[in-house]
């Protein structure tokens, strides 16, 4: 199929500005890559990882089950160097961690508690020197339910949502974690939905560049990715491979749920300030164990389709240095293990 890029000035009930609206094929790609990986081996192994995050040559691994939430490993010497992020519910512990970002060019590491509805911004300084009191910022984010949270400016976080009862998808919450300004709404399914619920259908991944000039929005099962500006509104939308109305039944009185019929679509994007790779499956969901993605798409935040690569082996999460041209993969296939693919 070729490619088609409709340039619209269309306000539908899931835009709030004009927007550019690219539909793509994997065909579509001007370039191609097979990616190898590399097999990198740390000294210590790796406790139950799901989420990486890039700090120079720092990587941090987002655990689960471990007391200390958050590993530190050195990528040069390959040691584990320090973890944080106590879990419970004393000064500077979270309950549920659930993203985290690295600022870059500072020394914040701001860490989103999804369970405890609140952000912590951690000094990156006082991590690595085991400070026990290696937070700078407590934000309360409890008058809403955030799902996922950046962090787009010193005094700014874009949010996306559980739920509302307005079908609010998004909003902007000043730096004390208040209301800015009420963005974009969940897509209508078609059918009688409880609001609250909407996430249950339109599950998103979400990510800042790292000029936190731009917020990446993408659909774990539809196939679309919205690229916002610091301002909250949606300037470019992507609609990927195959795409369809998702299926879904009827669960409880209103609520709509997503089947196994559905195929898993994008994970987390990885930014620089001019454009994006984000991985991609096109797989069915799997029922019991991890899903893993076989691409990497690079697009610019214009609509350009830039490469397609793919890896071997496949991934759950990635993370790039842009400089180096390298990127890192986690693979959860048989124990969590990493891999570099050079670009």
């Amino acid at each position: 199929m070729k490619k088609i890029i409709l340039i619209s000035f269309i306000f539908l009930s899931f835009n709030v500005c004009a927007q550019k609206e690219v539909n793509f094929d994997l065909d579509d790609f001007p370039k191609t890559r097979s990616l190898k990986g590399e097999k990198i081996t740390f000294d210590l192994p790796l406790m139950n990882p799901w989420k990486m995050e890039l700090a120079d040559s720092l990587l941090f691994f987002l655990g689960s089950g471990t007391e200390d939430a958050i590993d530190v490993y050195n990528l040069n010497t390959r040691e584990k160097v320090t973890q944080f992020c106590r879990r419970g519910r004393g000064p500077g512990e979270m309950i549920f961690p659930f993203l985290v970002q690295y600022i870059q060019n500072s020394d914040d590491v701001v860490v989103h508690d999804l369970n405890g509805k609140k952000v912590i911004v951690y000094s990156l300084k006082k991590i690595l020197g085991r400070n026990p009191n290696n937070y700078s910022k407590v934000v309360k984010v409890d008058s809403l339910y955030p799902r996922k949270l950046v962090k787009i400016s010193d005094d700014r976080f874009f949010a996306t949502l559980i739920g509302h009862p307005d079908a609010y998808m998004n909003c902007l919450l000043d730096a004390d974690g208040n209301v800015v300004k009420m963005l974009n709404k969940f897509p209508d399914p078609g059918m009688e939905n409880n609001n609250t619920l909407a996430s249950n259908l339109y599950q998103t991944n979400i990510c800042v560049s790292p000029d936190l000039s731009k917020v990446i929005l993408s659909y774990a099962a539809w196939k679309w990715i919205e690229i916002f500006n610091d301002h909250g509104e949606c300037i470019t939308k992507f609609s990927g491979p195959d795409f369809k109305e998702p299926n879904f039944v009827r669960q409880g009185k209103n609520g709509l749920v997503l089947t196994t019929n559905n195929s898993l679509s994008y994970w987390d994007a990885e930014p620089n300030n001019r454009s994006f790779m984000i991985p991609y499956s096109g797989e069915k969901v799997k029922i019991s164990g991890s899903n893993f993605y076989k691409y990497a798409l690079h697009l610019a935040y214009d609509g350009e389709l830039i490469c397609k690569y793919t890896f071997d082996p496949v991934v759950l999460d990635i993370q790039i240095d842009w400089e180096k041209r390298i990127i890192y993969g986690l693979n959860l296939e048989l124990e969590p293990e990493v891999y570099k693919y050079h670009f």
